[in-house]
């Protein structure tokens, strides 16, 4: 199984009224565990209201252009996206899980 890593939040942008894009610094070190194929997720793990949270989120950035970022929708009633919206800042550090999933095509 997979460990987890705090990544640094590089940026965080709306996308829409409910939605935010969350791009997070790679360090050097864990750039080979960070790789990613199109149509691969994260796993996000906060603790909130003291209990320990893990959400899967999918990668929204192009396999080449050198960044990382997820989308988070708040939707009503979810614990963790609305903890997203309502905390998280550029400069925070999140616990991250390298890429996970086999949903993809060669290209």
């Amino acid at each position: 199984m997979s460990e987890f890593h705090d990544l640094r939040i590089r940026a965080i942008n709306p996308e829409t009224e409910n939605a935010i894009c969350v791009e997070f610094e790679v360090p050097e070190k864990l750039r080979p565990a960070f790789s990613f194929r199109q149509g691969q997720y994260l796993t996000l793990k906060a603790e909130i209201d003291g209990k320990e949270l893990r959400r899967c989120y999918s990668i929204c950035s192009g396999v080449d252009d050198g960044n990382l970022r997820v989308a988070i929708k708040k939707i009503g009633g979810g614990a963790f996206s609305n903890h997203a919206h309502a905390t998280l800042k550029k400069g925070d550090t999140v616990a991250v899980m390298p890429p996970q999933g086999r949903f993809f095509t060669e290209l």
